[in-house]
């Protein structure tokens, strides 16, 4: 978890994004979410933080140990009452939990399926929003084309944050080397 990281660094870190939540494989639409880290670490890393003013944001996202869940995901975004459900347990997730908000990863998406993810990221953000909880999401550089700026400059005005993923510029499958250098991340 890098906890003594973050007490030695805790003046320069805002925030930390444990990926704690993953889709479940199963695909229950009353718990699409499960939480993946051991309870012991998440008190850890809360009570690490919350001794350094530093906010936990937790990622939740459908990339799990085997690959990601997008099929499942577009399913539900597509279907008026399974959204509606999946919006509720984001919610639930960041309004129960001891955490400032979420950050949505969703990887995987097709240019096609952006526009329902889209607007998932602002119903979540405006649910959250009420109850004074952060959100932010994390999109991958690909997903940057001149189709989808208007996308996602809609999703930026009503969300936190945007992080855009630089990777992957060197991955398990091509030579060592890093996974975003700065000539990479400038392109």
């Amino acid at each position: 978890l890098g906890i003594s990281s973050l007490q030695s660094n805790a003046s320069t870190i805002g925030e930390v994004n444990p990926v704690w939540y993953h889709f479940s494989p199963s695909g229950d639409p009353e718990e699409p979410f499960l939480l993946v880290a051991k309870e012991e670490d998440v008190k850890s890393l809360l009570n690490a933080a919350a001794e350094n003013g530093v906010a936990v944001i937790p990622t939740l996202t459908n990339v799990g140990p085997e690959a990601s869940e997008t099929k499942w995901i577009v399913s539900n975004l597509e279907d008026p009452e399974s959204r509606s459900k999946l919006v509720q347990q984001v919610v639930r997730i960041g309004r129960t939990s001891p955490y400032n908000g979420v950050d949505l990863n969703f990887e995987s998406i097709s240019e096609k399926d952006l526009p329902a993810f889209a607007s998932f990221y602002v119903d979540v953000a405006r649910a959250l929003h009420k109850h004074r909880k952060t959100v932010s999401v994390s999109i991958n550089a690909t997903h940057l084309s001149a189709e989808s700026r208007n996308v996602w400059a809609k999703v930026a005005s009503e969300v936190d944050g945007v992080k855009v993923l630089l990777y992957p510029e060197n991955h398990k499958r091509n030579l060592p080397g890093p996974v975003a250098s700065t000539a990479w991340s400038k392109r």
